[in-house]
């Protein structure tokens, strides 16, 4: 007897079935929701996140020259697309430890500040439910992305550039808390 051409494809074709009807019963994709766009980042050992949107410029072993009476995290001056911008320590206003001299800077969007931190290990695209919000004790909100088994806090510069722009009692910018 001969076999008949569309045998040897049913179990192939049950496999596509069987994944097509199965793809109803999970929960729908919601269409409205856009990804958001990180660069991965190291600060110290610590893995962390940076949103693009919150992103002016990056910029890699750029000189940093230090200025006199230089106080609290900043490092010194750079330039920046004909623009001088106070260069601050990413790693110190977070208190993390630093374990050498930071490679990148960050330039924060709409702002004169920069900021140095060790590591740039890439940019990522996470779902937005990937993102995880908290609030800490005094009110302030954290975030984190998942990636894989990774959590990386997310690093608001905006607040950063905020708090160093208010003139401090000491006259000099301390520490910070992480966003």
């Amino acid at each position: 007897m001969t076999d008949f051409a569309g045998d040897r494809w049913r179990p192939q074709l049950a496999a596509l079935r069987s994944q097509f009807d199965s793809s109803f019963s999970q929960p729908r994709a919601s269409a409205g929701a856009a990804p958001e766009e990180l660069l991965a980042i190291r600060i110290g050992s610590r893995p962390c996140a940076l949103r693009l949107a919150d992103v002016a410029a990056l910029a890699t072993d750029r000189k940093i020259t230090a200025v006199p009476g230089q106080s609290g995290h900043v490092l010194g001056i750079a330039g920046f697309r004909g623009t001088i911008v106070a260069v601050y320590d990413l790693a110190g206003l977070l208190r993390q430890p630093a374990s050498d001299e930071p490679r990148w800077l960050v330039l924060a969007n709409g702002s004169p500040i920069a900021f140095a931190f060790h590591d740039l290990e890439g940019q990522l695209r996470a779902r937005s439910d990937s993102v995880s919000r908290t609030q800490t004790a005094d009110g302030a909100a954290s975030e984190a992305v998942r990636v894989g088994a990774d959590l990386r806090p997310i690093i608001a510069l905006a607040p950063l550039v905020a708090a160093l722009a208010k003139p401090s009692r000491k006259g000099r910018a301390g520490e910070m808390r992480e966003q």
